[in-house]
């Protein structure tokens, strides 16, 4: 039974990938002109705005990426999002039918360690005319406050042709003049399929197969270790009783120690509440972070003095620590610091 199921995922994987080859064959083949681009740099901050097509028909959608790469001592924030669909919101002379932002995504390499932001856009015209989409602003800072400013694109000029074609000059439309053409029946599918289409879909059928079996072999992907942490913060009760086996003191210092040393420095694992006022200067821009630290003084104090800590503490505590280990996931990793 256990042989069986890498055949089942194989098979699958082989007709989801030729399902999406064939769409994708059929999509291209359906543009009416080549996709544009457009790129922006200010400092070390890259933006880079792609729509994938310049012309369309008044029955397209329009397909609009925006992507940020910056530095991890960099804060970046995307345009304002629309609203969706059904509210009518607009992006310059277009409707905004869908918008996805994905989650951030590590770049660059450990010794410069880099962040790229993606946000996918789907917009849709109304008329056939000549649309317009508006210049985007994407504000960036520094961390430690030493510079700022806002990166611009350019707007994007595009020309929406209507499904009738051109009229002549003059000529209004009169649906009496409308030629269809002969009317004939439904065509009948072929029944025999040429041996070329039968050797291209075999040649892709083999070329997924490898695929997905290299696939099936390949080890899992390392997780990020404050995953665990704020999954076990968020586990425990909202009124911050103490953990198993460990007072919640211990336990929030613990993950405080763990999510500093893998997102801002190694060395914080094995720092005092004292001691991690040198960090400050690394949190300065994130009030969540500072108040992180500030939490752990007071805990550190609070162990070692045997004090207890009301229900007010312990809720505001608890709700405190998880908000910034949250916040941490969002930064890439410390270079040199290995998943676990």
């Amino acid at each position: 039974m256990a042989r069986r199921e890498p055949s089942i995922s194989l098979i699958a994987t082989t007709i989801i990938v030729a399902a999406v080859l064939c769409a994708q064959g059929a999509t291209a083949a359906m543009r009416d002109d080549s996709p544009m681009r457009q790129q922006h740099q200010a400092q070390e901050v890259h933006v880079e705005l792609e729509t994938d097509r310049s012309q369309m028909r008044a029955s397209d959608m329009l397909r609009v990426t925006l992507r940020v790469t910056f530095p991890s001592t960099y804060l970046v924030r995307l345009p304002t999002a629309p609203e969706a669909k059904a509210s009518g919101a607009k992006l310059g002379d277009f409707t905004v039918a869908s918008l996805l932002d994905e989650a951030p995504v590590a770049s660059g390499t450990p010794e410069q360690p880099r962040t790229t932001l993606t946000r996918r856009l789907m917009l849709e015209p109304f008329l056939p005319g000549d649309y317009s989409l508006p210049s985007l602003e994407i504000a960036w800072r520094t961390i430690d406050g030493s510079s700022s400013g806002v990166v611009r694109t350019t707007p994007v000029s595009i020309v929406v042709n209507s499904l009738l074609g051109a009229l002549p000059e003059g000529q209004n439309l009169n649906p009496s003049q409308l030629d269809l053409g002969e009317l004939r029946p439904a065509a009948e599918l072929p029944t025999q399929v040429p041996n070329r289409l039968i050797g291209i879909a075999l040649a892709v059928l083999l070329t997924v197969g490898l695929a997905a079996a290299a696939l099936l072999r390949r080890k899992p992907v390392a997780t990020d270790p404050l995953r665990h942490v704020e999954a076990m913060l968020a586990s425990w009760p909202h009124d911050g009783a103490d953990a198993p086996h460990q007072t919640l003191a211990d336990a929030l210092v613990l993950a405080g120690r763990t999510a500093l040393a893998d997102r801002l420095d190694p060395l914080a694992a094995a720092c005092a509440g004292p001691e991690l006022h040198r960090m400050t200067p690394l949190a300065q821009a994130d009030p969540l972070l500072l108040r992180l630290l500030e939490i752990m003084e007071r805990l550190d104090q609070a162990r070692f003095s045997g004090a207890m800590l009301g229900p007010d503490d312990r809720r505001q505590y608890l709700a405190d620590v998880l908000g910034a280990i949250r916040l941490l996931r969002t930064r890439p990793r410390v270079p040199g610091r290995a998943a676990t």
